[in-house]
């Protein structure tokens, strides 16, 4: 199983309201235990990723893998919304996880030599 190798984010963990619950009168409500674990949403916050491009022009995937958006992009377009992938989480270790939506890499910044801006992805916990 392929390894998400793109340690440089921050990471926001999301979790599902999990539970049912019911509003009585006067203020009273109850709340079910949930029916199962809670599936987690992992938004990744990357702050800089770079394109880069070999001497004849076409798109490096291997130059600073783990900074680089084309062998993300590559990385995506294998896995896309549905093949399992692992991922290593700092605390929990490797889990199991998909691209929860689809990976929308912004444009280069002007004079940035191939640096994008900001952009986030997000990845839903498999169990």
């Amino acid at each position: 199983m392929a390894v998400f190798d793109f340690p440089y984010h921050r990471l926001v963990t999301k979790y599902p309201e999990s539970s049912k619950r019911l509003q009585f009168g006067r203020s009273y409500q109850f709340v079910a235990r949930p029916e199962a674990p809670d599936q987690r949403i992992f938004e990744l916050q990357f702050e800089y990723m770079k394109w880069y491009v070999n001497s004849d022009g076409t798109l490096d995937t291997t130059t600073n893998a783990q900074w680089n958006a084309g062998a993300l992009d590559a990385f995506y377009q294998t896995h896309r919304l549905y093949e399992i992938f692992q991922y290593p989480h700092e605390f929990d270790g490797e889990l199991n996880v998909r691209f929860n939506k689809p990976l929308e890499l912004p444009a280069s910044m002007f004079n940035a030599q191939g640096g994008i801006p900001p952009f986030k992805v997000e990845l839903i916990e498999q169990p």
